[in-house]
């Protein structure tokens, strides 16, 4: 991973990052299907619950209309029997579209409940007819309406059990399912965490500890070492070895430099040497004076001409160090694309949450609906402990509704046990959701630490652009102190053809030529002792 390129590097994070969202991704969504279809499973149970309800309530209804014949005489009960015996043969269809599973029982259960019918009719008409000694007969006979009545109920008992059980392994089921998918989205963005954490580590040992080397390598240049022998590994094709080859080939550039100067030191060294013998002796030989002044023009030409080849050659290492800074602004807008596509990735994680929370507020309606249920049952419970007073009251007449009463107490109490396990459920699931939604706002909370860890690297690009920048600010200053040195070399040398000319006037220009050439001579020796400050060897 060392060996490639920054640019390559960010493409094949950006690539894993995003390959292992959308695994994330596809995985919880495959999960939240899977849910939903055992939610939609457990409505229809739910539906399944309240149409049997319903239809025990029909039952009594009819029961109690064609009993309540022997007692009033009338059949005005008949109608209102018939009603309820059409009532719970609807809902006994809503049972069957509920769950087609108990279709078999429904249909059973359908058959005893006209039986139970039109057993009360006959008993309602004997009741009319034949006088209460016959109604009773049909009603307490073998094969008469109670025992029709009571196989019904039983009937009606075991189809509650079978969608009871039906209904808790489904709420089972859908809070197992829940777990499962809280764990997957747990670890997987655990492991996603971990995953980019390692990536991002790999990136910062590829681009944090060559840059180090690089700025080390600058700063001993900079410094007070003056260190001109540094060469930085430029091996590989990313940009930090680009970088670190241009700044050998600016650094060599300037030991090159520094070099020549050298040289050209000990030469102008040599010359004012020369030039200050060739003073001394001015006053006995003119003619040797300006021999020698002669031969210092010629020196003057030569340093001239390598003070030119300086200033161009620091004119090339500001224009290398000013290429290395636009390779560098190249690599921050790198680092700004990879923000950009971790703030991608926080926004899909926020979206996640959102539609968990969605989910929260779908279970939070469920819990309303059970307690409308509750509410019902409690009516229920009320009515029939009425309708057990009504027959206390009525005597021997009123025993079978007082069992019918009993019933109702009894699938009222059962149903309100069923809604009070429900609603246990559901706040189990509300509980799985709310941390699921837990989890996912902490991968948000992880993509943004990313965002930030990236702009950091941003930050650092933008600092080696700021150095660069530096470095060439200084190679700049040094073309322009090589032009300014050829300007003066420039005038050095009209001033000895001065000498030149002037030589035969007077000794006191003679006197004046020697103290020149002992400023030359000491010039010579600071510009010697300068540059030995540069390590070349």
């Amino acid at each position: 991973m060392f060996d490639l390129s920054i640019k390559r590097m960010l493409q094949i994070t950006s690539a894993l990052a995003l390959s292992a969202m959308i695994t994330l991704a596809w995985i919880g969504s495959s999960q939240q299907s899977q849910i939903h279809k055992r939610v939609v499973n457990e409505e229809a149970q739910v539906d399944a619950i309240f149409a049997l309800k319903d239809t025990r309530y029909y039952v009594v209804q009819i029961q109690q209309f064609l009993t309540d014949v022997g007692a009033t005489k009338s059949d005005e009960a008949k109608a209102e029997a018939l009603e309820s015996l059409n009532g719970a043969l609807a809902q006994l269809d809503i049972l069957i579209d509920a769950a087609p599973e108990f279709y078999q029982q429904a249909q059973g259960i359908k058959r005893k409940v006209n039986d139970v019918y039109k057993s009360g009719i006959n008993m309602a008409d004997a009741y009319l007819i034949q006088g209460t000694e016959a109604g009773n007969h049909l009603m307490k006979g073998s094969g008469g309406f109670d025992e029709v009545s009571s196989d019904l109920a039983d009937d009606l008992d075991k189809l509650a059990n079978q969608i009871d059980q039906h209904y808790n392994t489904a709420v089972k089921q859908t809070l197992s399912a829940n777990e499962t998918a809280a764990r997957v989205q747990f670890w997987g963005n655990l492991t996603l965490g971990v995953f980019l954490a390692m990536i991002l580590f790999g990136l910062y040992r590829a681009i944090i500890n060559p840059l180090r080397k690089l700025d080390e390598s600058m700063r001993n240049v900079a410094s007070g070492a003056k260190d001109l022998t540094v060469k930085l590994d430029d091996s590989g094709d990313t940009e930090i070895a680009k970088v670190a080859s241009s700044f050998n080939v600016f650094v060599k550039q300037i030991h090159d430099l520094i070099t020549d100067f050298n040289d050209n030191s000990q030469q102008l060294g040599t010359a004012s040497a020369q030039l200050t013998s060739s003073s001394n002796e001015t006053l006995s030989g003119m003619q040797r004076l300006q021999s020698e002044t002669e031969q210092v023009a010629t020196a003057m030409n030569q340093m001239q001409a390598t003070v030119i080849e300086v200033a161009n050659n620091a004119e090339l290492a500001a224009q290398a160090a000013k290429d290395s800074d636009t390779q560098a602004g190249q690599g921050d807008k790198v680092v700004q694309q990879t923000i950009t596509s971790i703030e991608q990735l926080a926004n899909g994680v926020e979206q996640a949450a959102s539609a968990l929370h969605q989910l929260e507020k779908d279970t939070d309606n469920i819990g309303s609906i059970l307690e409308v249920i509750r509410s019902i049952s409690d009516q229920t419970n009320l009515l029939a402990l009425n309708a057990a007073i009504e027959a206390a009251r009525a005597g021997e007449h009123g025993r079978g509704f007082a069992v019918v009463a009993d019933e109702v107490r009894t699938l009222s109490k059962r149903t309100q046990d069923s809604t009070n396990q429900i609603q246990q459920m559901i706040s189990q699931l509300q509980a799985g959701v709310k941390d699921a939604v837990s989890v996912m706002d902490s991968s948000r909370q992880q993509a943004l630490n990313s965002t930030e860890q990236a702009a950091l690297a941003g930050e650092a690009l933008s600092s080696i652009t700021h150095s660069v920048a530096t470095i060439a600010n200084m190679a700049t200053q040094i073309a322009t102190a090589a032009e300014e040195q050829t300007a003066v070399t420039d005038e050095i040398n009209r001033n000895i053809v001065n000498i030149s000319d002037e030589a035969g006037l007077t000794a006191t220009n003679a006197q004046q030529s020697y103290s020149a050439s002992v400023q030359v001579d000491e010039l010579s020796q600071q510009l010697r002792s300068q540059i030995g400050q540069f390590k070349t060897h």
